[in-house]
């Protein structure tokens, strides 16, 4: 099974199509809001896997599932790869999430249907003046 390296979420990312380098920007940790519901017009989960010999040439799917109190709903973005290199990046843009209520949004990786790793993401109401 590949190992996980690192895993967050982030307002957006950017590959370089020279050098393949990826810069992240705005981590995601807290999100406030002035009323609820509220829509995030977009985040990306980003990630990244270290394979070992074993693991290349295998098919895998990662899932990412957005769930947690915050939200009515949990749901789930796939994304099916063959591991072909010694590191496989993961993206996976999220678009227009509806945020119910102050609480808590947990942005869960899963590779095979196991658990790697997960990014907590708190929401809370705006005091007058603040965004």
């Amino acid at each position: 099974m590949p190992r996980l390296e690192y895993f967050l979420v982030a307002e957006a990312t950017s590959v370089d199509q020279g050098t393949n380098k990826i810069s992240i920007f705005n981590v995601i940790e807290e999100l406030r809001s002035p009323q609820w519901p509220a829509t995030v017009p977009v985040m990306t989960a980003v990630g990244a896997l270290e394979a070992s010999e074993e693991d290349k040439g295998k098919e895998f799917q990662a899932i990412v599932r957005v769930s947690g109190d915050a939200l009515s709903e949990p749901r789930d973005f796939p994304l099916n790869f063959e591991l072909n290199t010694k590191r496989q990046r993961l993206l996976f843009r999220i678009n227009a999430l509806r945020v119910e209520r102050p609480g808590a949004i947990v942005v869960s990786l899963l590779l095979n249907g196991q658990h790697l790793a997960e990014h907590r993401v708190v929401t809370e109401t705006a005091r007058a003046g603040e965004q």
